[in-house]
C-alpha cells in the first residue's frame, strides 16, 4: 500500500515540476533561455508491474527506456533507443542490447547473449548464452 502511494505521489511531484518549469518559461518571454536538454524518461516504473532494477555496472544508454519489473545484471549494455518492457524480463550479466532493439514482456537474456540492433524479441523468450539473435522477430543467428 505504501508502494503505490509513493509512486503515486512522486510521479505528480514530478508532472508538477515540469509543468512550473514550462509556465516559468513562457512568462519569462524574451528574457528566457531554453535549454534542449532531452527530457526523455529511462526508466519507468509501473505500479503493477515493478520498478527496473539496474546494476551499477551495467551501461544503459541515456535514449534506453526500462519499462516495469526489469532486472539489468553486471557489465549489460543497453544501446541507444533499445525498449525493455517487464515484467519478469531479465538481462544477464556481460549481455549487450543493440541500438533500437525491443524485448518485449518476459524476455530472458542469458549471461553473455547477444541482441542486435534493430531486433524485436518476442514475449516470453530466452536467449541463450553466448548467442547472436537477430531480427524481427528475433530468431537464432551464430553462436558468438
Amino acid at each position: 500500500m505504501m508502494n503505490v502511494v509513493r509512486q503515486t505521489l512522486s510521479r505528480a511531484l514530478l508532472e508538477c515540476g515540469s509543468s512550473l518549469d514550462r509556465l516559468g518559461m513562457t512568462l519569462a518571454a524574451d528574457y528566457s533561455f531554453y535549454d534542449h536538454l532531452s527530457q526523455h524518461r529511462p526508466i519507468v516504473g509501473l505500479m503493477e508491474e515493478g520498478i527496473p532494477s539496474v546494476a551499477s555496472s551495467a551501461k544503459v544508454a541515456s535514449t534506453a527506456t526500462l519499462i516495469g519489473g526489469i532486472e539489468v545484471a553486471a557489465d549489460a549494455i543497453i544501446g541507444h533507443g533499445a525498449i525493455i518492457n517487464g515484467p519478469k524480463t531479465f538481462i544477464g550479466e556481460a549481455s549487450s542490447i543493440g541500438i533500437g532493439a525491443v524485448l518485449k514482456k518476459g524476455v530472458v537474456l542469458e549471461p553473455n547473449a547477444t541482441v542486435a540492433p534493430g531486433a524485436l524479441v518476442p514475449e516470453n523468450t530466452t536467449v541463450p548464452s553466448g548467442e547472436l539473435w537477430a531480427g524481427t522477430p528475433a530468431t537464432f543467428v551464430k553462436k558468438l
